[in-house]
């Protein structure tokens, strides 16, 4: 997944598939962990946007979602600014909501692979 946030478009693949080489790594997984980053990269901007919405909503007092975003704010002078840091810290707390439950999830079903794949290697 490192090499999935790196703007080397034609190598990402070709370097992934060299470091689970050198550290003996799945090859195929490797490749195609770069490989569903870069097919779902057109709908990460709608997670940021749910990520930042959920953040927002838990850290107001009272609770309230953020005002609709418009166009006029997608220009390239707004995101330069310094006024542009606060929106990070809702998208941090939000990313949280969703990063935990997953990883949890995902701990839990390679947890279960894993163990069905050891069981016959101990009955023997």
């Amino acid at each position: 997944m490192f090499w999935a946030f790196t703007p080397l478009v034609g190598l990402k693949t070709a370097l992934s598939v060299l470091f689970a080489w050198m550290f003996r790594c799945s090859k195929i997984s490797a490749a195609l962990a770069v490989t569903v980053h870069d097919i779902l990269t057109p709908i990460w901007p709608l997670f940021l946007r749910w990520e930042y919405d959920l953040g927002f909503w838990l850290l107001s007092h009272p609770h309230h979602f953020p005002e609709k975003l418009c166009m006029a704010d997608a220009h390239l002078k707004f995101w330069l600014h310094w006024h542009t840091l606060e929106f990070l810290w809702p998208t941090f707390v939000g990313s949280l909501v969703f990063a935990v439950p997953s990883a949890l999830l995902s701990y839990w079903i390679v947890g279960l692979s894993l163990r069905r794949r050891e069981l016959p290697a101990v009955e023997r």
